[in-house]
């Protein structure tokens, strides 16, 4: 038995101490791996916070000097990264069970968590009074694996391009509630502070925008005009920018009435539509893009087109997905292709070589099969946002207006692939609804204007520089020249039987292999109908803290084969 399996053990507190400190003295290199790990093991022994400071003094000391952060936030950061390792989340609850401590003593931490988010370690994902879920944040994560000091990421004299890629991921953050408004607007001001070589940030300064409420929403418009090409933003928007403190209701009587800094100073005003004033929504005016954003090739897309919705790949939840043996293959080699090192070489080598350099992939096959969520989590793993288009928003009924949506929904997504540090994934969900085939001598007007927008499509698919992929139920329904653009094509077939049995067993692990094995053989389900069982029954333990049997699972089979699904039995009654 070691000095510290001794303490462990439960020895006198002074003997801990000196066992301890003779088992440092005794370690020629500490690393943060191994710190960390102490931290949860002496946890483990049911040990105090203040006591797992005191037993690892010479580990906890050595983690505040890698992270330059105090004994307790330590602590904190090495139980985070324990359960919710280097890619996933935890919940205030597991951080109260692994701590011993009570939901109190966890509310009285609640400084130091938020020190360790503003020191770029932990992630918080808000979803109560004081934060739901925590994560590591990636870059922390690679310090902790390679034992190197981590170093707060600093964007001080940066490029003014740099500068909007900074903002485009702050205001993700906080619209996805993993960042408050106070740490959105400490961090815009430092953007702006940290950089007065920009004129960007210079023109800011200078026009006083700092101090009042209007300096958040000034930037998030022009965040969205540079980013997304998008100089409409709506009010309600607006006021989702705005601090706790503030009176909603009346700073949105303030810009009905034109009465806000931002418009008096004539730097925002209200759209207009065809000359039509639209009060539901304001944006920069001409002259202050030519002022402030000079430095930068803005393209400003339609005001009446979708812009499509962002999901930061941080964002995303690990979600671990069954396919079949040939699809997984296939799968595989569109993460490698994605990659971004594999995805760089390709576009270098095809542009040498004269080649167009976008990517377009199709997913296809029965609903159910994982199509949405596959483009999703090839997004999480390569480290890209995704732009999900709504196909539905494309359609108008006014002659000239879907022609326009289309155009400026791919000027806006080049828009983003020239000021990302990473090239976004453009997803069209159900495509079937707008890449159907071509009508030949198109006479009525819905037929004229599908074919419209369908050239509109397959032209930009082979101009896009980027990566596009759709997914579609009707494959068969797609028009040939669609077809022939799509360099990746990817079936997701019906899962065979062994592979609804890997699901079943994933999904409600307290099932028995024996009884996976026979939901698998009589339900030829897909993991789409896997998962609808598993939420009716993960509903049933929420009500009454009890599992549902195998009978009753296999109730809820039946009722989900109703009218379109087919099963087989097996021999057996149930």
């Amino acid at each position: 038995m070691n000095d510290i399996e001794e303490v462990l053990a439960g020895k006198d507190a002074a003997a801990e101490t000196v066992c301890i400190k003779e088992s440092a003295q005794n370690t020629s290199e500490f690393t943060s791996l191994f710190c960390m790990n102490m931290v949860v093991k002496v946890l483990d022994k049911e040990k105090s916070i203040t006591e797992v400071q005191k037993i690892l003094d010479r580990e906890i000391s050595y983690l505040g000097q890698m992270f330059s952060i105090s004994p307790i936030q330590s602590v904190l950061m090495s139980v985070i990264a324990e359960e919710a390792g280097f890619s996933g989340r935890t919940t205030t609850k597991e951080l109260v069970k692994r701590l011993n401590i009570t939901n109190i003593e966890m509310s009285m931490l609640r400084t130091d968590i938020e020190n360790l988010s503003r020191q770029h370690i932990v992630r918080i994902i808000a979803k109560d009074g004081f934060g739901g879920f925590y994560q590591i944040y990636e870059d922390a994560a690679e310090a902790m694996v390679n034992n190197v000091q981590f170093k707060v990421p600093e964007f001080i004299n940066v490029s003014t391009e740099e500068i909007f890629t900074r903002m485009r991921y702050l205001f993700s953050e906080f619209f996805s509630d993993s960042l408050s408004f106070d740490r959105l607007s400490e961090e815009l001001e430092s953007l702006v502070n940290n950089n007065p070589h920009s004129t960007f940030c210079s023109k800011v300064k200078e026009h006083g925008l700092m101090s009042n409420y209007c300096f958040s929403i000034f930037m998030y418009m022009c965040h969205r005009c540079v980013s997304h090409g998008d100089n409409h933003v709506r009010i309600g928007k607006i006021l989702e920018l705005l601090s706790d403190d503030c009176d909603d209701k009346m700073i949105e009587r303030r810009i009905m009435n034109e009465d806000t800094p931002l418009q008096k100073s004539h730097l925002v005003e209200f759209c207009s539509d065809d000359g039509l004033v639209d009060s539901s929504r304001i944006c920069l005016n001409t002259d202050t893009i030519k002022e402030f954003l000079s430095e930068l090739n803005i393209q400003i897309h339609d005001s009446t087109a979708p812009c499509p919705e962002m999901t930061d790949h941080n964002l995303i939840v690990e979600k671990i997905l069954f396919f079949n043996a040939q699809e997984n293959e296939q799968v595989e080699r569109l993460s490698e292709v994605l990659s971004e090192e594999n995805f760089m070489k390709i576009q270098t080598r095809l542009k040498e070589q004269g080649i167009r350099t976008g990517i377009n992939i199709l997913l296809y096959g029965p609903p159910g099969t994982g199509k949405t969520e596959l483009c999703f989590q090839l997004a999480r793993i390569t480290g890209r946002d995704i732009f999900t288009v709504d196909v539905s928003q494309l359609k108008s009924k006014w002659v000239g207006d879907s022609e326009k949506a289309i155009r400026s929904l791919f000027c806006s997504y080049r828009n983003t692939v020239q000021h990302s540090e990473r090239c976004p994934i453009l997803l069209f969900n159900e495509a079937d609804a707008i890449f159907g085939t071509r009508m030949k001598d198109a006479e009525m007007s819905v037929d004229k204007l599908n074919n419209t927008l369908q050239n509109i499509i397959l032209m930009e698919m082979e101009a896009i520089d980027g990566i596009m992929i759709a997914t579609t139920n009707l494959e068969n329904n797609l028009d040939q020249a669609f077809d022939r653009r799509f360099l990746f094509k990817l079936e997701l077939k019906h899962p065979e039987e062994k592979v609804r049995e890997k699901i079943w067993k994933h999904m409600l692990p307290h099932l028995s292999d024996e009884e996976c094995d026979m939901l698998a053989e009589t339900y030829d389900f897909s993991g789409g109908q896997i998962e609808n069982i598993n939420r009716k029954a993960l509903i049933k333990y929420i009500i009454n803290g009890n599992h549902a049997g195998f009978g009753e699972l296999c109730k809820y089979c039946d009722e989900e084969t109703l009218k379109h699904s087919h099963y087989k039995k097996v021999g057996f009654n149930l």
